[in-house]
């Protein structure tokens, strides 16, 4: 596989540029991580559909354990956000106060 890199010009010219100049390797690494997110958003605009109907319809004929399995699923959710809330937001805003005070 690396006799692919190791005889082609574009790839040799491509690493000596990226070494060379850190202006051309932040552009060639944000166009490495902006195209494949464009393309992924894309993907999901394109596939997801906010539908009512469909989500009335989906709940509806769901299966009994999906729809038990759903509501601990979002008592968990909520109790990592409070546990987020009591060791991130609060001592920082009353770092903040104190700060102020």
């Amino acid at each position: 596989m690396s006799i692919l890199w190791e005889k082609s010009g574009t790839w040799r010219w491509l690493v000596r540029r990226t070494k060379e100049s850190k202006p051309f390797f932040i552009g060639f690494a944000t166009v490495c991580g902006v195209i494949p997110g464009i393309i992924g958003f894309c993907v999901m605009s394109a596939t997801n559909t906010r539908s009512p109907e469909l989500e009335a319809k989906l709940r509806k004929n769901a299966r009994p354990e999906t729809l038990v399995c759903s509501l601990p699923l979002r008592i968990l959710i909520l109790l990592k956000l409070d546990q987020f809330v009591l060791m991130y937001v609060v001592p920082s805003a009353v770092l903040a106060v104190r700060e102020i005070a």
